[in-house]
């Protein structure tokens, strides 16, 4: 009788906590794919954020002796460097 008890109170708790670990580990899944895509989203917003910079600046109509080429320079120099480390 002790037995039988015994063997339920275990098989009770062990089939909560698998039910709880696979609820966890449904939502750790989740998660990963919601990062994933805002990653993927990061990423093309980047890489066509850099396109468009070269784009403006196809003509090098931004000097880099003025404050706003300068600027330019700046912004363009450090978007290249996000791409290197995000994209390529």
């Amino acid at each position: 009788m002790i037995y039988s008890i015994t063997i339920t109170i275990v098989s009770v708790v062990f089939i909560y906590t698998t039910y709880n670990l696979l609820n966890k580990y449904e939502d750790s899944i989740d998660k990963y794919r919601d990062l994933q895509n805002e990653y993927k989203q990061f990423k093309d917003e980047l890489e066509s954020t850099y396109n468009d910079m070269l784009e403006i600046d196809r003509l090098g109509a931004f000097e880099s002796d003025d404050e706003v080429g300068t600027i330019f320079k700046t912004l363009k120099e450090m978007l290249y460097e996000l791409k290197l480390k995000f994209i390529d």
